[in-house]
């Protein structure tokens, strides 16, 4: 019974890895098209959230906050994306603007795609593993 309610965890785990590559695949669409529309802007940082890795051997993940100016309006506190650790507050970032909505910034993906394709290779060890145990317990 073992056997089974493994090969379901490995079978989840598979199908939310695959949704995720698949999220991050179209957020990265849609970076491109706004990117192709020609609405990269020099933005302002106004804040910068540090979000502390809770795995050993992770680096902690930095997402900026800004302000930036479309068409003589100013946009406060909008979320720019991922920056560095040499990225710092009243510095400068370049973002992408979805054209039809200036208020809306749109940043590449990338993070989902790794999580994603890690949850997929964890997924296909497991199952290789349960078919090489299913197998040698039916040899016995």
């Amino acid at each position: 019974m073992k056997f089974f309610k493994h090969m379901k965890s490995s079978t989840l785990l598979l199908l939310v890895g695959i949704l995720l590559f698949t999220i991050d695949f179209f957020i990265n669409m849609d970076y491109e098209d706004a990117r192709a529309k020609g609405y990269e802007i020099e933005a302002t940082i106004t804040r910068i959230d540090v979000r502390e890795s809770n795995d050993a051997g992770m680096d902690d993940i930095y997402v900026a906050y800004g302000e930036y100016e479309v068409d003589g309006r100013t946009y406060t506190n909008k979320r720019l994306g991922h920056c560095g650790e040499d990225d710092y507050v009243g510095g400068k970032m370049t973002v992408v603007v979805d054209p039809d909505d200036p208020g809306d910034t749109e940043f590449e993906g990338g993070v989902l795609a790794v999580v994603g394709f890690i949850m997929m290779i964890v997924a296909l060890i497991w199952k290789y593993k349960d078919r090489k145990a299913a197998k040698q317990a039916a040899q016995a």
